[in-house]
């Protein structure tokens, strides 16, 4: 599938991903006893619900251990489990359960970390605490709006350039 985000590309995402990594790997896995390795992954905002008949992963960083066979669990897994819900439903995960837990389906995860914000999908998983997982889906969502922000921006103010 060709992915038509304008802005939201993999490359953008591993750039921002690169400013995080080293802070997050020491604070969520390094610096905590038994933490081996944390996801985090982002959705392809060009492929919404509704349009597509299913998610589509656009990007996946590791912190930690890149090797999936010496990790405890498929974080891997459970990050995209979360992403889905929170995709398919158009809210963060976490409030589908406090708020519409009509919404849930057989099959979704059961933990929080996955995160809708106006349309930009991020989850996260295998860190201490689902708090944590909710703390840096949120952290990174940020950090891709206000990047994404500042070049739609750049590019609208570009008058040589007519389309995006």
């Amino acid at each position: 599938m060709l992915h038509t985000s304008a802005f939201v590309t993999p490359e953008l995402l591993d750039e921002i991903f690169a400013g995080f990594k080293e802070r997050w790997t020491e604070k969520y896995i390094t610096s905590v006893p038994g933490r081996i390795a944390a996801v985090i992954l982002v959705l392809d905002p060009a492929e919404p619900a509704g349009v597509s008949p299913q998610p589509v992963k656009l990007w996946q960083g590791v912190l930690g251990e890149p090797d999936t066979s010496k990790w405890p669990y498929r974080y891997n897994d459970f990050a995209f489990a979360k992403a889905r819900a929170a995709w398919r439903t158009q809210m963060s995960n976490h409030l589908m359960f406090q708020r519409n837990c009509e919404l849930i389906q057989k099959g979704d995860f059961k933990f929080k970390g996955g995160i809708y914000v106006n349309g930009l999908v991020t989850a996260t998983s295998g860190l201490k605490s689902a708090d944590e997982d909710v703390d840096v889906s949120n952290e990174f969502a940020s950090a891709i709006s206000i990047e994404v922000s500042k070049r739609a921006y750049a590019a609208q103010n570009d008058k040589t350039v007519l389309f995006f």
